[in-house]
């Protein structure tokens, strides 16, 4: 069965919002479950046509393992391309543990450092890095639906650790269906804490469809604050079939910002199997302005598979421009869903040279997808 969300409840995958065939086909990101004997056995983040697409953590396809007992013993997260990134491992008496495992050279399993947001607790929204520290683990505590409502950072001896924010964990609130609603960060005795930002807390506002269309930042009083990037809110528009194509961000009084990347509003416009096919970015004025990268707009054009085999860049002007890392436009081929080879074009057309001094590069994958 295929949803539009999924929620986490002792761990284990509930879907959202379940979708028929004719809203799957056009929609960007798809949630596949494969359920067996009453449980869920894998959940599969798929496009349009069933290829596998990693999220912002790079993870693909989670593999759920179950105890004698039906609850969860471990999640196996894999990417795109099927390697393991690591294993979320629930553990402790009151089944209130988490261990992140990898795998080591060796094949071993070995603990693994957190260097980003458990997937155990989804957060598409989430923007921000913990950095690499020694948290190995989290304590988590349920509500009475299953949701975990509070998580505490731990090193592999079960001592309390904080991240690179100065955090030792986060706290949550969940909409009746299981997304969250709040998420504030903690210090170690389990009281909410305002980061050096002067942000206290994250809340989120959903639509009918399960989509978030307002994530905004809160201070101490519980009122929009604006975060050292310049905005306290950002909003979220989508087509009928759930694909984003509106992105926008305001300050606390309302007026609009800009975010870090230099431009207020982000527009993007998709085929009809849900493939992006346009991006633009406009500033506060709602004329065309560049991004970071030096383009206020990319064209792509994908493969039956929806990857991306060529991306044209354009200035404010409409005319094409060069990505700021000297080249105009990028031609790529696919085996298995990965790029084996991949060519930088100038304005002329003709290749050009990354700025790191290379016009292209070339890979063979054995039949396992390896290099």
């Amino acid at each position: 069965a295929y949803y539009r969300a999924v929620a986490w409840q002792k761990g284990l995958p509930v879907g959202l919002g379940q979708l028929g065939s004719q809203v799957r086909r056009h929609r960007r990101t798809n949630l596949h479950l494969f359920i067996e004997g009453g449980k869920v056995r894998e959940v599969r983040r798929e496009n349009s046509l069933g290829a596998l697409r990693d999220d912002e953590d790079g993870i693909a396809r989670w593999q759920i393992l179950y105890r004698e007992d039906g609850t969860l013993e471990r999640a196996s997260l894999f990417n795109r391309r099927g390697v393991l990134v690591r294993e979320e491992v629930i553990e402790g008496k009151n089944r209130n543990i988490i261990e992140f495992k990898a795998v080591s050279e060796g094949g071993d399993t070995v603990p693994r450092p957190q260097t980003s947001k458990p997937n155990l607790l989804l957060d598409p929204l989430e923007d921000s890095t913990t950095g690499k520290s020694d948290i190995t683990r989290h304590k988590v505590q349920f509500d009475g639906n299953g949701f975990i409502v509070e998580r505490r950072y731990q090193n592999f001896g079960g001592l309390p650790r904080r991240d690179a924010q100065g955090s030792f964990g986060q706290r949550f609130a969940y909409t009746a269906d299981g997304l969250p609603s709040r998420r504030a960060e903690i210090d170690r005795d389990g009281n909410e804490i305002t980061l050096r930002s002067g942000i206290r807390a994250l809340t989120f506002l959903y639509d009918d469809n399960l989509a978030c269309i307002r994530e905004t930042r809160v201070g101490e009083g519980g009122k929009p604050i604006n975060g050292r990037d310049g905005y306290a809110f950002r909003c979220f528009q989508y087509d009928e079939w759930g694909n984003e194509i509106e992105r926008s961000y305001f300050q606390a009084n309302g007026q609009p910002s800009v975010c870090k990347d230099g431009w207020h509003r982000q527009g993007s416009v998709y085929n009809d199997y849900g493939y992006l096919l346009e991006q633009r970015y406009f500033g506060v004025d709602d004329k065309p302005i560049v991004d970071k990268d030096g383009l206020a707009s990319f064209r792509d054009e994908c493969d039956g598979r929806g990857n991306v085999v060529r991306e044209e860049y354009f200035g404010p002007d409409g005319l094409p421009t060069l990505h700021k890392d000297g080249y105009a436009s990028v031609r790529q081929k696919f085996d298995q869903d990965r790029a084996i080879e991949q060519d930088y074009l100038g304005l002329d057309g003709q290749p050009t040279p990354h700025r790191e001094g290379y016009t292209g590069f070339r890979q063979r994958l054995d039949a396992s997808g390896n290099v």
